[in-house]
Order: structure tokens, then C-alpha cells, then sequence
């Protein structure tokens, strides 16, 4: 008896009640090698791998039943076949889990910049060429329509509630101040990995300008960047390009969202 070790023991070892062994017993998924008649249950160093598998299996996601499945037909082939299905899986998972790294990554280091920026300022700076997910051109007909090019953009891209999407008006509707008119909903891009065609935001010189507080009034901010436009000779050429920098992530109440509005002027 000394080589094998009691359900509490073995409970301890992995760091789990007792119960579950109990539990594992009972359905027959994992069961201990020896039951003596005075109901003591003991288990052999030989099953920690299996009950290893076991807690893996379902940390992945597989029910008990779908566990007690393989268990109750297992052999070499299915073993391989069910680990490969696995480590696709967990190859998803960690691609998954890298995207969520790097939106927090990047909405730190933009609700930082964000804290410290000058609201007011407007900005005439310099800017590398930039590839985005553009979405069908965007339909005002109806609520329906507008709708559906935002789904169709959200679920064809790929995109999830982590990506973050801006819009574009374009320079008629800029020039004619009609600011709610938007041209196309984008996602920024990686070139490298996007496998759909991109559309590129030419490098060049933008005016930046920042509008906090409610969207309804984003047009003085559009009216601001005009007079200084205006000002100081300079002339718009393409798209304005709106995204938010502060919202409800971060901040509560429409009164405190922080725009960014970025406009290329001819050089």
C-alpha cells in the first residue's frame, strides 16, 4: 500500500477538492485503481498523467462526456488525431490572445497621449503612409442598408469588438460641411497579414485637431480646422479621418469622448 496514495493525498498534489475525485468516480471518466470494501480509495503515481490529460482536456474546453468519449476509445491514432485538433486550437487561442495583447498595448499608449495632449491646438504634422480595411461604400438610404454594410464590414474583415473603427468623410462632403456624411467605415491593417485588398492613406501633411464633448457639435471643431486652413493657405486634399481616442472604455458620458480628426492638405 505504500506505493499508492489516498484521494486526499492526491487531491492535494493536483489542488483540487476531493469531491472531484469522487465526482470523476462516479461517471467513470477517472477512477482509483484500488476500492477496498471499507470505502478508502487509492490511486497510483501511474495515473497522474492521465488525470493530467484529463484537467487539460478540459481546460481547453471539452465537456466530461466528450472526455469519457476519447477515454472509453482510446488508442495511439486517436490520441494523435485528438492532440492535433488541440494545438490548432491552441494555436487560435494564442492568436486570439495576442490581439487582445496588442489593442491594450495600443489603447494604453493612446489614452496616455490623450491625457496629456492640448485639446485646442491644432497641428500641422507629418505622417508615413498608413494601410486600412475600408468598408462598402457606406448606404443613407435606410437604417436597413447602413446596417448592413456595418455588419458585412464587421463579420468579412474579421473584425471584432476589439478592433477599433474610424470613418472617412470625403472632400465634397468635407467642403459642403456635411460632416455626418460618411464615405466608409476603416480598420487599421496589417499588410503583412491582411489578405484582402487594402486601401493606403498616402503619407503627407494633415492638420490634426481634437473635438471633446458631444458629436453632435463636432462641426465647430471642422469649423475651427477651416478658418486655420484658411489662415494659412492651406488647401484639403482627400479624406478627413475621425477616431476616437477617448470613449466609453475609458471615460463615462458622451461630454468627455476625445475625437481625433486628421485632414491632408496638399503639399
Amino acid at each position: 500500500m505504500k506505493q499508492y496514495i489516498t484521494t486526499g493525498e492526491f487531491a492535494k498534489l493536483w489542488g483540487i477538492k476531493k469531491q472531484t475525485l469522487f465526482h470523476y468516480d462516479d461517471i467513470g471518466i477517472f477512477q482509483p485503481i484500488i476500492k477496498q470494501e471499507n470505502g478508502y480509495r487509492y490511486y497510483s503515481y501511474q495515473q497522474f498523467e492521465v488525470f493530467g490529460v484529463i484537467t487539460a482536456l478540459k481546460e481547453l474546453g471539452m465537456s466530461l462526456k466528450e472526455i469519457k468519449a476519447y477515454l472509453d476509445s482510446r488508442s495511439p491514432e486517436n490520441l494523435s488525431q485528438l492532440f492535433l485538433q488541440k494545438i490548432e486550437d491552441i494555436d487560435r487561442e494564442i492568436e486570439y490572445l495576442k490581439k487582445i495583447k496588442h489593442f491594450m498595448k495600443e489603447k494604453i499608449e493612446i489614452t496616455e497621449q490623450a491625457i496629456t495632449i492640448n485639446k485646442d491646438a491644432i497641428e500641422c504634422l507629418h505622417l508615413e503612409e498608413e494601410y486600412l480595411t475600408l468598408s462598402p461604400p457606406l448606404d443613407y438610404t435606410s437604417h436597413h442598408g447602413f446596417f448592413n454594410h456595418l455588419a458585412e464590414f464587421m463579420q468579412e474583415r474579421g473584425l471584432n469588438y476589439l478592433s477599433a473603427i474610424g470613418c472617412m468623410i470625403d472632400e465634397e462632403h468635407l467642403n459642403s460641411s456635411e460632416y455626418g456624411h460618411y464615405s466608409y467605415l476603416y480598420s487599421k491593417s496589417d499588410k503583412r497579414k491582411e489578405r484582402a485588398p487594402l486601401f493606403l492613406k498616402p503619407r503627407g501633411t494633415y492638420l490634426m485637431a481634437y473635438h471633446q464633448g458631444d458629436y453632435e457639435l463636432s462641426y465647430q471643431t471642422y469649423d475651427r480646422i477651416k478658418a486655420f486652413a484658411k489662415a494659412n493657405h492651406l488647401e484639403f486634399e482627400g479624406y478627413a479621418y475621425e477616431e476616437f481616442i477617448l470613449d466609453e472604455v475609458s471615460v463615462k458620458g458622451y461630454e468627455n469622448y476625445l475625437l481625433k480628426i486628421q485632414i491632408k492638405i496638399k503639399d
